[in-house]
């Protein structure tokens, strides 16, 4: 048995070529090279003794025949392998890859002196029958604390890491989103383990073209610091990466689809406004607030229902109370009536009390050593699906918040913040105790999966059967969840940011966690508008400044500019503890707060058809909703570093306000940077400014800087007359604001905005023209599987 790799020869020594690709032998371990597509290569890296474990691909893509996609060439110092638009050049000495473009332009530099490094150690698990569970109470339920006594030996693993050398002027974004507000990832140690307010998604994309995909599924490190920058994982099999040669970092950023899977498109309903607070306690406090808005004329698409929905002390119970919620399928009913929707909070952990936890327990489908159960098997997910579909979704539940889907964080059970590198070094002793660590990342992957499939399954067969019920149907899956993983978009997940604190520094650093999460190939992100945190509390984590919440006018400020950037975020809801949350209840002081709200508010309806296209292009195209600046202008160093503005789609551009006003203005100055290599049209008062420069903006509390690409087409809907505002009753009329030439176009989606009909083709997608002659806009039809009903009542040059 090899104990490490160090001291043993990496000069290939031999090489072969199979079905799946090519192998190259050194005296320390098998390199493995696999063509995916003419631009993408799967690279594995292990010991002769390693054999695969068998376990679930989170790729999709599989590997081309190596005769027809590669062509390889043993020099003598180099072995070179071509694919159409990839060339990889590998040292005989070291198995040091060098990857170049089809022009023989270096696209990634290796770590020449060892840039594979593999260290065999052995996995401990703790003795069940010695040791001691202690509960502690959290934000997230009671959780179990593992105090272990003695060790048994589980099996040998590797700690692994991947050495490589960026250019200095490259950028980096992705690997998930980080609460410390990176822009670029460039110059940062980053400890990849899922948490609350963190989310790993193992691929990044640089301004160079390319993307990086870390098929290693244990805790990882990504390190870009003087003492090296390299991949490391804590628990692994080998070293399994993909690399993609994009050409630019636009098509890098798709390649993540490419290999994991596609966005599902989530129903129309859940791109308008969700309200939520910690918590609504009966069913008619939740009628309530959905008539309020209603009477308000406030746009309003869903209420949600946070925790403790179940019977008192039952936590994680699948059922309602029915105390409090005497009868569910009215109240749905009522809700669906003044077109809202309704969604619930689920937990994978349970109390021991309640019927479901006894019946995991009894089927031994709990995780060792917890109250949570394992998703990781079939058996596991199919019964969870089973009490959620008895308990709720039969009972007509639209939707699912799947909360604490990272069920072990041992850095909220602390008093005092751990410094990062203890954070981490916790989470991989707390979690080994309860999962497999080397696929500890994917908690909420498999999580999401079990829902989705449970609930796609069970529509399949109410749709079949004869005395199926008329709430249920077809329905997407809508999933808000806190933890995701490669291929968790193809599941109808939405992520949050987690339990944040309110403050102007946390909301300057929402912006950036949120792109770089969404850089990394996902398109569906949110967070807790105006912060889950309003006041102190014990933990650090529980860090607000505003103990007296709406009373506080420099909270309603906050909340305000928080609001705004929400209405620009491709999912838009409220949430939080401490205070309740009704946008209504932030009303008007000195400045016109609760104004301000309904502005930004309307103005989320009237550009639905905007935002919806561009959700259905997340399916159809690959393309993202928001996106850092670097995707749309990677040549312009300036726009590259800009991490407090980004574009949603690829014509607005969002500049979010996260500085107070001064007590006695009325405005406050946003600086802002307009990118090269276009013109920009300010939305609200159509003033052009050209690109590549930097211009002051005073924004008063009922605003917040938009640009608008010259060339864009941008579809609008007037909301007069509406007396409810919602994404069902809204307007089938759009008016095409055109700026400048409109020499860009619009790409225009639509669909049936429910159901899973346009997996087969069963949407529509256009491009919309500018004619300058006749002063109109025409349609070139890209699919036309659905008759769209929208119609072009008018075009506005600005």
């Amino acid at each position: 048995m090899l104990e490490v790799n160090r001291g043993k020869s990496t000069a290939i020594k031999d090489h072969m070529i199979d079905t799946n690709g090519i192998w190259f032998k050194s005296e320390a371990a098998l390199l493995f090279v696999g063509a995916i597509s003419d631009s993408i290569v799967h690279i594995r890296y292990s010991t002769d003794d390693i054999k695969e474990r068998e376990g679930y691909s989170f790729v999709t893509a599989t590997e081309l025949d190596p005769q027809s996609s590669m062509e390889l060439s043993m020099e003598d110092k180099h072995a070179l392998i071509k694919l159409k638009n990839l060339t990889l050049k590998i040292n005989r000495s070291n198995i040091a890859i060098t990857f170049l473009d089809a022009d023989g332009n270096i696209l990634l530099h290796p770590d020449a002196e060892n840039p594979f490094d593999l260290d065999r150690y052995e996995l401990f698990t703790a003795d069940a029958d010695d040791m001691k569970v202690e509960k502690i109470k959290t934000p997230d339920g009671i959780k179990e604390k593992i105090i272990p006594g003695s060790q048994i030996f589980e099996r040998y693993s590797y700690r692994c890491r991947y050495s490589f050398k960026f250019d200095d002027k490259e950028n980096l974004y992705g690997l998930g989103q980080f609460e410390d507000g990176y822009g670029s990832l460039r110059g940062q140690r980053l400890y990849l383990n899922q948490a609350n307010r963190r989310i790993i998604i193992p691929y990044m994309i640089s301004t160079r073209g390319y993307g990086l995909l870390f098929n290693m599924h244990s805790p990882l490190i990504f390190n870009d610091t003087a003492s090296g920058s390299y991949i490391y994982s804590v628990s692994s099999d080998g070293i399994d990466f993909y690399f993609v040669n994009g050409e630019n970092i636009a098509n890098a950023q798709k390649a993540y689809r490419f290999l994991t899977d596609k966005a599902a498109i989530l129903p129309k309903w859940a791109y308008g406004y969700m309200q939520s607070q910690e918590r609504y306690e009966t069913q008619e406090e939740i009628i309530k607030i959905a008539k309020e808005y209603r009477n308000r004329g406030i746009g309003l698409d869903t209420m949600i229902l946070d925790w403790c929905s179940w019977p008192d002390g039952q936590w994680g119970q699948k059922t309602f109370d029915e105390s409090r919620f005497p009868s569910p399928e009215d109240m749905i009913t009522e809700l669906h009536g003044m077109n809202t929707h309704f969604m619930i909070s689920i937990w994978p952990n349970f109390h021991e009390s309640s019927a479901d936890y006894k019946e995991f327990e009894k089927n031994g489908l709990l995780l060792k050593n917890s109250n949570t159960y394992d998703p990781f098997t079939e058996k596991g997910r199919e019964l969870y699906w089973k009490q959620a579909n008895e308990g709720l979704y039969s009972r007509g539940v639209d939707a699912w918040w799947c909360d604490n889907s990272e069920p072990f964080d041992p850095s909220w059970t602390q008093i005092v913040k751990p410094e990062p590198s203890k954070l981490f070094d916790d989470y991989v002793e707390e979690t080994s105790r309860h999962m497999d660590i080397d696929y500890s990342n994917t908690y909420g992957y498999f999580h999401a999966m079990g829902v989705y499939e449970g609930q796609r399954q069970e529509n399949a067969h109410i749709i079949n059967s004869d005395d199926r019920k008329p709430i249920l149907w077809d329905k997407r899956v809508v999933n808000l969840t806190r933890s995701a993983y490669l291929g968790s978009q193809k599941f109808g997940t939405i992520l949050w940011s987690g339990d944040i604190d309110a403050k102007w520094s946390v909301l300057r650093k929402q912006i950036a966690a949120g792109l770089n999460f969404c850089a990394a190939g996902m398109p569906y992100w949110t967070l807790d508008i105006g912060a889950f945190f309003i006041k102190k509390g014990d933990f650090w984590y529980w860090n607000g400044e505003y103990e007296n919440g709406f009373d506080d006018e420099n909270y309603r400020e906050l909340f305000v500019r928080w609001y705004w950037f929400g209405a620009f975020l491709p999912i838009f809801r409220g949430h939080g503890t401490d205070i309740r949350r009704e946008l209504y209840l932030c009303s008007n002081g000195k400045r016109a707060y609760y104004d301000s709200l309904i502005k930004a508010n309307r103005l989320r309806y009237e550009l639905f058809y905007y935002i919806y296209s561009y959700a259905g292009r997340c399916y159809a195209e690959d393309e993202n909703m928001i996106n850092p600046l670097a995707v749309d202008f990677c040549n312009d160093e300036r726009a590259c570093a800009v991490s407090d503005q980004y574009m949603f789609g690829h014509e607005l551009m969002i500049c979010p306000v996260y500085e107070p006003m001064d007590e006695n203005s009325d405005s406050v100055t946003r600086q802002v940077y307009l990118p090269e290599g276009s013109g920009w049209y300010d939305y609200h008062t159509s003033c052009r400014f050209a690109g590549g420069q930097y211009i002051n903006v005073d924004v008063p509390i009922d605003s917040m800087p938009i640009f608008v690409r010259d060339g864009s087409l941008i579809p609008k809907t007037k909301l007069d007359g509406l007396n409810i505002i919602s994404t069902e009753t809204l307007k089938k009329e759009i008016v095409i604001d055109v700026y400048g030439t409109g020499n860009r176009g619009f790409y225009f989606y639509d669909d049936a905005g429910d159901g899973y009909g346009y997996e087969s083709g069963q949407y529509h997608l256009c491009r919309y023209e500018y004619d300058h002659e006749n002063d109109s806009v025409d349609k070139v039809m890209i699919n036309d599987g659905y008759e769209s009903d929208i119609k072009i009542t008018g075009v506005n040059l600005i």
